[in-house]
């Protein structure tokens, strides 16, 4: 160790120098920061002991103000405390996140665990809709897809495979929407341009041709097959439609088209498309190429429901309207001095007849035209006069078509017009428990009620029907009686005669010429007929004084004609039938109101032959005949009945077993009848 006052060196372990006295300090050892440090304890004491008290203060004083200033050493302390401090805020801050970033790995970790879950279970449910679609199961192979989008619904994998699946099925409407949801959803450019692709490929028109039918229910018209739809523009083409009245053309490019659909027995028919980026959807309706003539009758109403005794109504003006189809009709004419008119070249469908006359209120009908009716007998219209204005009522019963039992709890729908079931409906009636009804007070005029089942306990229910009633002022009109009747089974027919007060008595009849051979002859004396046990046909309920109903049903259609008309048993005169006021509904299936519904002509004579129905094809021909007897070609004779013979119309019914002596004297010539007189 060498002492840096004189120079002389030293063991390590003296701590004074051996030749001036200084104390040796080791360098490896760190120099005193003060004075006092810097020496030992001892002399320290004894410099403070031997210096005068006033040495001391001003000493102390002068430490003390030298210990006031920082020196450098003191001041690197103080800024390495600082940095220690500032260190471990830091350390703190590095600790939080890292904690952070430990949960944010964590947290998309568990997601990515979760994404490859999901994208795990919809590929399970794509390869299970894969295998269903292999098996031509496309309602599974659908839940799978649609199952497969829910898990996963912003993939575009499962949009593209369930739109395959519709475009399958040849259903490419919804393939489209698939694809429009998927491509909202995902925004995904492959679904974007698999959606060009297709609709580049699906391009054009699509649709169904329909026959045009008698009435305003567009779901129940029958597709046409192998109708030819030709397009020309800026492609041109032909296709046929198949067997469901479809027809498919695509592979267009865009621009404006004709089409034309044309078909054996039908009206040609012509309509101009542009076609734009998308598919476009034409259907058809084609009226069929045979033509009607409309005869009726307008007669001033009365106060009953007897048509036998109204006066004709001559010059009231005649309107007439075609309501639907795609062959517009409007035409007009005026009532002969009998009340009568006529309309010729009519075509299948509903139209609005209109009827005014100065002095008489204005009134109007739906009218329907049906495929084959070669004249449509229109029923006869009663005009109001202006004088019978005022509020009255109509009342009836409406009755089960098979039982004859009036039914509890329909509602009964008032609209102004004659076989009106559209527009406003001014008022609503419920029947009775016997079902019995009585409208509220209502203008003079003629309405419609429309008849439904809207009962929540019933067990079965009814389907709708029609009532055409009359009201006048000041009074009620009793007898304006309805029918419902209930659902049939497939490839069943019901048949409801009504009419009025006149005559008593109108019988129903059913021929039944079945292919087997076997005859069956269904009316009031043979009330059915079966075969080995096999219910063919009954005359469900007979009536005999006067409204009806009288219902028929074919219960097992097996294949033959059926031909069913309507006799006059009462043969009163021959004007009876035809002012009767008579109809036939026809029910065919299940259908909600009937599908046909026939009114008996303005032609004298007894016997009504109303249509004929071929039930292997399930065609109904109408007939709509009246004449003084029934023509049996074509039937053993076992069917002409004595009321059917031509001597019974000819000699005044001399011969017939109704004018018998024993009839006469029984009920008409007894001694106690004229003694009333």
């Amino acid at each position: 160790m060498k002492c840096e006052k004189c120079g002389t060196n030293h063991n390590d372990e003296v701590k004074f120098c051996s030749k001036c006295g200084s104390e040796l300090q080791n360098s490896a050892d760190e120099q005193p920061t003060t004075e006092s440090e810097s020496k030992p304890e001892t002399a320290v004491k004894e410099e403070s002991e031997t210096k005068p008290e006033t040495a001391v203060k001003e000493e102390s004083k002068s430490s003390s103000e030298s210990k006031s200033k920082e020196s450098p050493k003191a001041n690197s302390k103080a800024k390495k405390d600082v940095v220690v401090e500032k260190k471990q805020i830091s350390g703190w801050f590095w600790v939080v996140g890292v904690i952070v970033i430990v949960v944010i790995l964590a947290l998309g970790t568990l997601f990515i665990s979760s994404e490859g879950a999901n994208r795990v279970e919809m590929y399970r449910h794509l390869l299970h809709g894969d295998r269903f679609l292999e098996e031509l199961d496309y309602e599974q192979a659908i839940m799978a897809y649609e199952e497969a989008i829910s898990i996963a619904p912003r993939k575009p994998e499962p949009y593209i495979a369930l739109a395959e699946v519709y475009i399958e099925m040849g259903e490419y409407d919804e393939a489209i929407r698939v694809l429009q949801e998927g491509i909202k959803e995902t925004h995904s450019s492959r679904l974007e341009n698999y959606y060009a692709e297709l609709m580049d490929e699906l391009r054009g028109f699509v649709g169904v041709v329909y026959s045009s039918d008698a009435d305003f229910d567009d779901g129940n018209n029958r597709p046409i097959e192998g109708v030819q739809v030709v397009i020309t523009g800026t492609d041109n083409k032909a296709v046929y439609t198949d067997l469901n009245g479809e027809y498919v053309i695509d592979h267009l490019t865009t621009g404006t088209y004709t089409l034309t659909f044309t078909a054996d027995g039908y009206i040609s028919y012509m309509t101009e498309i542009t076609l734009g980026d998308e598919r476009c959807n034409i259907d058809a309706v084609l009226e069929p190429d045979t033509y009607s003539t409309m005869q009726g009758s307008i007669t001033i109403a009365d106060e009953d429901t007897n048509y036998g005794n109204n006066v004709p109504l001559s010059g009231a003006q005649i309107h007439l309207k075609k309501l639907t189809g795609t062959s517009p009709y409007e035409g007009s004419t005026t009532t002969d001095a009998n009340g009568e008119y006529v309309f010729e070249n009519l075509m299948v469908g509903m139209y609005e007849l209109t009827v005014e006359k100065e002095g008489y209120q204005t009134t109007r009908q739906n009218v329907a035209v049906y495929a084959g009716q070669e004249i449509c007998y229109n029923t006869m219209l009663e005009i109001f006069p202006v004088g019978w204005e005022g509020q009255g009522t109509a009342s009836g019963i409406v009755y089960d078509a098979v039982t004859g039992y009036g039914v509890e709890g329909l509602t009964l729908n008032i609209r102004s017009g004659i076989n009106q079931l559209d527009g406003e409906i001014v008022n609503s009636v419920t029947t009775n428990f016997d079902g019995t009804y009585v409208t509220p007070e209502l203008q003079s005029g003629n309405y419609t009620i429309e008849i439904l089942d809207e009962r929540e306990y019933a067990a079965e229910k009814y389907l709708s029907n029609v009532i055409n009633i009359k009201v006048l002022g000041n009074m009620d009109i009793p007898n304006q009686d309805g029918v419902v009747s209930t659902t049939m089974l497939s490839g069943q027919v019901r048949i409801v005669l009504n009419w009025g007060e006149n005559p008593q008595d109108l019988d129903s009849h059913l021929w039944c010429s079945l292919d087997s051979g076997d005859m069956g002859h269904v009316y009031y004396s043979n009330s059915y007929f079966y075969i080995d046990e096999m219910r063919i046909a009954d005359l469900d309920l007979d009536d005999t004084d006067s409204y009806g109903p009288e219902t028929t049903t074919i219960y097992t259609p097996d294949a033959g004609i059926y031909t069913f008309g309507v006799h006059n048993f009462s043969g009163d005169y021959e004007e009876g039938l035809m002012n009767s006021g008579a109809t036939v509904s026809v029910y065919l299936e299940n259908s909600a109101a009937p599908a046909y519904v026939f009114n008996v002509p303005a032609e004298s004579g007894y016997y009504w032959e109303v249509f004929s129905y071929d039930s292997t094809s399930q065609t109904l021909t109408p007939i709509n005949r009246v004449d003084f007897y029934y023509d049996s070609a074509g039937y053993d004779e076992g069917y002409n009945e004595p009321y059917y013979e031509e001597d019974y119309y000819n000699d005044g019914f001399d011969n017939s077993t109704y004018y018998e002596e024993e009839y006469y004297e029984e009920e008409y010539y007894e001694d106690e009848y004229y003694e009333e007189y």
